[in-house]
């Protein structure tokens, strides 16, 4: 929302929408002999710095939503517990 912000503050003063583009923040990689992947490259160095901050935030919330429920799963009857205790129990 900071970049959307910020574009929509430089419209207000300018009077005229100011692209960013992602490229502005990642050097463009260039793969010369991977044509079809410089072409992917190349859309997505050229979308939007808005769109693409928006879709890597709701990536990282999908990831960090997955792992919890993960960690939740592995803790939620104790059995992970109980053989760490067992363990422990083990190399006294």
């Amino acid at each position: 929302m900071g970049v959307f912000g910020y574009q929509c503050l430089l419209w207000l003063r300018d009077g005229f929408w100011t692209p960013l583009e992602f490229a502005l923040v990642m050097p463009e990689p260039h793969f010369i002999r991977l044509v079809g992947l410089q072409k992917i490259m190349d859309a997505l160095w050229g979308a939007p710095l808005s769109v693409c901050v928006f879709v890597i935030g709701i990536v990282a919330a999908i990831l960090g939503l997955v792992a919890m429920v993960r960690a939740q799963q592995q803790y939620a009857d104790g059995a992970y517990v109980r053989e760490r205790l067992r363990e422990l129990r083990a190399k006294k």
